[in-house]
């Protein structure tokens, strides 16, 4: 391998271009190095895949071992694929804000919201999505109480809160969706099978409260009409 050093007057910035034969591994290991030494880093959509990604490390959540390959977590929560393997890769990222959790893993700090130590010496990192989940009970208690047990709204019908609380719990758990990450970005099915799925949970929930109601009223239905026929 040839190396040189050209230096240029008014050059601006640092130009470094790889000049290998197709196919060479090693080019192409040297190649992403320097992406990394230049805040990127670049991974595939799949294990075998050619679609090739090169992406900021502020995007980068953590890096695992898988073998001979390296896995590649997103804060998004998507997965890719880095032909380098994780030592490899963790040289790289000297002097970033990436460090060894395990022997398997380094994690980004700038990324990480706890970190708590498990058997095994091994430490679990929980990036962002902890507080959004909180938020999301929050929400839903604050939102119960404010349609089915606040006075004024109250005057609606039963059928009438349950679409009020179920629109404005939607649009706080897509909030805390967005806060969180639980989906990944810039994929609508993704969101759409969330909707999906809540309208689901939705149906069954009100489903199984109003035959409990119904339950309940002919139960005491019954007490009552007992009642008046003791009386007369």
């Amino acid at each position: 391998m040839m190396v040189r050093l050209i230096q240029r007057e008014g050059q601006r910035g640092i130009e470094v271009t790889v000049l290998s034969a197709p196919g060479d591994q090693r080019a192409e290991r040297l190649a992403d190095r320097l992406r990394t030494a230049s805040g990127k880093i670049t991974a595939y959509t799949s294990q075998t895949g050619t679609e090739r990604r090169v992406v900021p490390l502020a995007s980068v959540a953590s890096i695992r071992s898988d073998g001979d390959h390296a896995l590649v977590r997103l804060v998004d929560g998507e997965t890719l694929h880095s032909p380098s393997r994780l030592f490899e890769l963790e040289a790289a990222l000297q002097q970033t804000e990436f460090v060894r959790t395990s022997r398997q893993e380094v994690v980004n700090l700038d990324n990480v919201q706890t970190i708590r130590p498990e058997f095994g010496s091994r430490l679990d990192e929980s990036t962002r999505g902890a507080s959004s989940w909180v938020l999301a009970c929050l929400a839903g208690g604050v939102l119960q109480q404010l349609w089915f047990n606040f006075r004024p709204t109250s005057r609606l019908g039963y059928g009438g809160r349950v679409a009020g609380f179920g629109i404005t719990y939607f649009v706080a758990l897509a909030g805390c969706a967005v806060l969180g990450q639980w989906l990944p970005a810039g994929k609508p099915l993704a969101w759409a099978g969330f909707a999906g799925l809540y309208l689901v949970i939705l149906a069954v929930l009100t489903l199984a409260f109003t035959m409990a109601f119904r339950r309940r009223r002919a139960e005491y239905q019954d007490v009552l009409d007992r009642f008046h026929r003791d009386r007369g």
